[in-house]
């Protein structure tokens, strides 16, 4: 556990991620992880935080509990947000997110990247693009969550 921050910087090509608790009294937890070729999944059981992030991944958050949060994404418009359990965020790369939750959370997140999604896309439709949008809203997706899961 950290006492204070949890800090992952690294050259801004690679992106950042910082993490910062609420109260004090209530530090962050390391998150449990597992990686595969081009996949890397987190369990993150958190006090109340903010968390500021720009991930050369794309990311996929899977919300284990239900969740109040306040995001804010390339610097847009502060959005509040409720999300109940099982519902999914999506997170493009190299966007800029911003987010805070008032109460623990427990989440899960799946980070893809970039090179695998372009060559699955390739290999299904070779005519085709595939774009990672971010979500605007959370979203109700039985099947990734079911995936994510079954990564954990």
């Amino acid at each position: 556990m950290f006492d204070a921050t949890t800090t992952e910087s690294v050259s801004p090509a690679a992106g950042y991620r910082d993490s910062y608790p609420l109260h004090t009294a209530s530090p962050l937890a390391l998150p449990r992880s597992a990686t595969w070729n081009g996949i890397n999944v987190e369990h993150h059981l958190q006090p109340p935080a903010e968390c500021k992030l720009c991930l050369p991944q794309h990311t996929i958050c899977i919300l284990l509990r239900e969740c109040h949060t306040e995001r804010r994404v390339d610097g847009g418009e502060l959005r509040h947000n409720y999300a109940a359990s099982g519902e999914i965020i999506i997170y493009p790369a190299s966007s800029e997110q911003w987010i805070r939750w008032q109460a623990n959370a427990e989440f899960l997140l799946v980070f893809l990247d970039p090179a695998l999604v372009n060559q699955a896309a390739a290999e299904l439709a070779p005519r085709n693009s595939a774009e990672i949008i971010e979500s605007k809203r959370e979203i109700n997706d039985p099947l990734l969550q079911q995936i994510g899961l079954a990564l954990k």
